[in-house]
């Protein structure tokens, strides 16, 4: 970059921060991008862009743009815990348990990252607990369906077949006489396809 470039994405960056300072979201994002044109990796850019769109809940955005000053500031503990912050925010609990450890290995005495890795974790494990409800409910309809629709088709099958009704409801003595109706139709049914046999012979 030349020397003008690298002026003009500082002057973009301070009109940034005074846009984010008045809650102009929308221009600072704007300000922030014009530096970022002329400076890829200008790290006072790219946070503005990541706290941007914290604000505007598009937390895998601001992950990418914190990511970046973080590649040119690895010993950064703030951007590290905005990352893990900003996982916690999108729901992604393990992510930001692991992020927040590496802030408290990078700062022991750094309380938030040392609850953010306490709270993800409570988070996950809530988590997992609702997807565990969630498949048995699914599993409760899924046999419910199957009930209802053995149901619907014992009923369709009982009003087209003798004695099916009796065989699949009724007590032992009357499933009985279901089997022997059911036998006796379907010996004539077949009696009667032997005969027509013949007669067409």
């Amino acid at each position: 970059q030349t020397v003008e470039n690298l002026y003009l994405a500082a002057e973009h960056v301070t009109r940034g921060i005074q846009y984010a300072a008045m809650n102009l979201w929308d221009e600072a994002e704007q300000a922030f991008w014009e530096a970022v044109a002329l400076d890829y990796e200008n790290s006072m850019a790219r946070q503005g862009l990541g706290d941007v769109y914290r604000e505007k809940l598009l937390f895998e955005q601001a992950i990418e743009n914190y990511q970046i000053v973080l590649n040119n500031q690895p010993n950064n503990v703030d951007i590290q815990y905005l990352i893990s912050l900003s996982y916690y925010d999108n729901h992604e609990y393990e992510k930001a348990r692991v992020a927040s450890e590496k802030a408290l290995q990078m700062n022991p005495e750094l309380a938030k990252a040392e609850n953010l890795v306490r709270l993800s974790e409570a988070k996950k494990q809530e988590q997992q607990q609702e997807l565990l409800s969630l498949r048995q409910m699914e599993a409760v309809a899924i046999e419910r369906f199957r009930q209802e629709q053995e149901i619907k088709e014992s009923a369709f099958i009982g009003k087209l077949v003798p004695g099916w009704r009796m065989i699949q409801t009724a007590e032992t003595k009357q499933m009985w006489t279901g089997y022997a109706i059911l036998g006796a139709t379907a010996g004539l049914m077949f009696g009667g396809y032997m005969l027509r046999g013949k007669g067409q012979a």
